[in-house]
C-alpha cells in the first residue's frame, strides 16, 4: 500500500495527460466530422 500511495501522484499525473491527449484527439475527430 505504501508503495502505491507514492506511486499514486505518477498515476494521476498519467491520467490528466492521457485523458488531455484523449480530450483533444476528440475535440480533432469531432471538428472533422462536423
Amino acid at each position: 500500500i505504501g508503495e502505491l500511495r507514492s506511486g499514486s501522484p505518477r498515476l494521476v499525473e498519467l491520467n490528466d495527460f492521457i485523458r488531455h491527449l484523449h480530450n483533444r484527439e476528440g475535440l480533432e475527430v469531432l471538428s472533422f466530422s462536423e
